[in-house]
């Protein structure tokens, strides 16, 4: 539905809501899939032996912190998902965001589950963890015949979805004219393409990208919060289309 003039419509404030709703629970998980566990590890990383020294309960500990951070990570998805759905009842061209953010929500679903199908044998994650870090994630896939097959699920989802919130966010940005959402969009971009730059460390050599991929949790959170950002200012000054 197009609106002639335009004050923004009452979907599109619905919308916003929930894009304010969805970038809130992005902020508390990217503190808890990435910055968090960025922190501790670094504390805890002996250099001369390449190897951490993870206890039980600091594994369980770290464990709960993903778990409980991907779990937010998928209701912010499915914000974000909605939000746009409601901003497609005034313009069409969300129709592409949704459908993106919907395989997307799927992919971070199978992230879940992969993590969940792992972690259900700690003592084997705790022996993997005490290896060297370049052999974390052949030893960790090894654990669940399906753990592997859901995270490259999770991958691809997540890498459409990613496409999905920066060309939903930028439409939004232009709608309410927000400059807050329209440099979250181009931060999410710069998260998709360091996640892409994560996934391509063993082509390159992970040292030539590390210094990127130290920034990877901080972006994480900086994304979301440039979102929440500009969707609170669009819901107190709503009257820009």
């Amino acid at each position: 539905m197009a609106l002639s003039g335009g004050a923004v419509s009452r979907a599109g404030l619905q919308g916003d809501r929930r894009i304010t709703v969805g970038a809130g629970l992005g902020v508390a998980a990217g503190v808890l899939l990435g910055v968090l566990p960025s922190l501790l590890f670094t504390v805890l990383y002996s250099g001369s032996t390449g190897a951490l020294p993870l206890g039980a309960s600091l594994f369980q500990t770290t464990g709960l912190l993903l778990m409980a951070g991907a779990l937010l990570f998928l209701l912010s998805f499915s914000f974000y998902r909605w939000g746009f759905s409601r901003w497609r009842h005034q313009d069409a061209r969300f129709d592409g965001p949704v459908a993106l953010c919907l395989v997307g929500s799927i992919g971070a679903l199978a992230v879940v589950a992969a993590g969940i199908a792992i972690y259900s044998s700690p003592s084997a994650i705790e022996h993997c963890l005490h290896g060297r870090p370049s052999e974390w994630s052949t030893c960790l896939f090894g654990l669940s015949p399906y753990a592997a097959l859901a995270t490259t699920v999770g991958i691809v989802g997540g890498a459409l979805g990613g496409i999905g919130l920066v060309a939903g966010f930028g439409l939004v940005a232009r709608k309410v004219r927000s400059a807050a959402l329209a440099a979250g969009a181009g931060v999410y971009g710069l998260l998709w393409i360091l996640g892409a730059a994560s996934l391509l460390g063993p082509v390159f050599g992970s040292a030539a990208l590390r210094p990127l991929l130290i920034t990877l949790p901080w972006v994480a959170v900086l994304a979301p919060l440039l979102v929440l950002a500009g969707a609170s200012r669009a819901l107190i000054v709503p009257s820009r289309s």
